[in-house]
């Protein structure tokens, strides 16, 4: 009875050490993957307009695709404004 169960506790442990070894590196390796393209994903939708200005149109809602070509937004330079009196 003893002999049988150290048997099989050392196989448990051998187990786990293969396990510890062999999974968890790989998890971590999947997970940082997944956190880099993430991150590579999120840098890859902000949108910088390449002047200041203010947005008078969004001509798409947030999470559609947008298409090449397509404008996303208008852009209006308001610097200077003049104004005329009549």
């Amino acid at each position: 009875m003893y002999t049988q169960a150290k048997t099989t506790n050392e196989a448990a442990r051998n187990s786990l050490d293969i396990l510890l070894n062999a999974t968890i590196p790989e998890t971590i390796r999947q997970c940082e993957a997944q956190l880099k393209k993430a991150r590579a994903d999120y840098a890859n939708s902000v949108i910088k307009a390449p002047i200041n200005g203010v947005v008078t149109a969004r001509n798409i809602n947030p999470g559609e695709m947008a298409g090449l070509g397509q404008p996303v937004v208008t852009i209006v330079k308001l610097d200077p404004v003049v104004v005329q009196r009549l």
